[in-house]
């Protein structure tokens, strides 16, 4: 049997109340099928129709992803001058390092993203991962004009499964086990899932390369050097920990993420979004409930 006959889609949907007259997001979430899991961390659409206008902050994020505006589209905001764009139907959006553009929200939006693992994109397009290091990127620009009968058929796919099932195709064709994880791909799987932590020594001594030819692959393959990438990862687990239990104190984060402080904590709040722990969490609380 193919691949693609053994391929189940499990997903969830779940919708939470917003403010004013926004109303419940439903969000929909599907795992890779095992061929793919090298790649690919999920699948996942978000429908919402708003009201009235949420500005979304975008901090420094270790992720990659492929999104795919089906209804509706993002306001991006300059965070320097303010200006705004509207995004293109479908866009390669690579690591960040800071906070340069906020999302302005408005409208019945229905958007499906793909989710790759840190070194996914790089292995199955062979796209050198700098390039999109801080930059959301038209797609069709980046993968060439044979991705467009993707957008249009998932754009006319009547439900998540169905883009589920299309986008995993697509994905398979592209030569997966062609290219499979190395070193840099498990060291970077490894920073991610453990919140941060950073093997780096262990890695350069089980490779066998030395550390700037693994710090050079790392960023070829990933987007980030990898001690800034583990701060960005571990950035994010402190944000994501605070939301998850707000009663939670900021020193017992910064204490189980492994930070030598609460202050070097902070620190990187400021380098990443720009402001404090508790500024952020606020900001985020503010409008978490119409599109998180």
């Amino acid at each position: 049997m193919s691949t693609r006959r053994q391929l189940e889609v499990t997903h969830s949907a779940r919708g939470s109340p917003h403010a004013g007259d926004n109303t419940p997001m439903k969000l929909s979430r599907a795992l890779p099928v095992t061929a793919l899991r090298d790649y690919v961390r999920g699948f996942e659409q978000r429908e919402a129709d708003i009201e009235s206008s949420v500005v979304f902050p975008i901090a420094a994020r270790p992720y990659q992803f492929l999104e795919f505006y089906l209804q509706g589209k993002y306001l991006v905001e300059s965070c320097d001058s303010r200006i705004r764009d509207v995004v293109p139907q479908a866009v390669v959006v690579g690591p960040s390092t800071y906070r340069s553009v906020d999302l302005v929200l408005h409208g019945h939006l229905a958007v499906f993203t793909i989710q790759f693992q840190p070194s996914g994109f790089h292995r199955l397009f062979g796209v050198p991962m700098p390039e999109l290091t801080d930059r959301a990127l038209e797609a069709r620009s980046v993968l060439g004009p044979s991705f467009c009968e993707l957008e249009r058929r998932l754009a006319d796919a009547p439900s998540f499964n169905e883009r589920v099932q299309l986008a995993a195709n697509f994905l398979l064709d592209q030569g997966v086990g062609r290219c499979k994880p190395d070193i840099v791909a498990r060291l970077a799987n490894d920073v991610l899932e453990s919140w941060g932590a950073l093997p780096l020594r262990e890695a350069v001594e089980r490779s066998g390369l030395s550390l700037r030819q693994l710090e050079r692959r790392f960023r070829e393959t990933v987007g980030i050097a990898p001690r800034r990438y583990a701060r960005i990862v571990r950035f994010h687990a402190a944000s994501e920990a605070k939301a998850r239990l707000n009663e939670r104190a900021w020193t017992d984060i910064a204490h189980d993420l492994g930070y030598y402080d609460q202050m070097h904590m902070v620190h990187d709040f400021r380098i990443f979004a720009g402001e404090s722990p508790t500024g952020w969490n606020k900001r985020l609380a503010a409008i978490r409930q119409s599109w998180l």
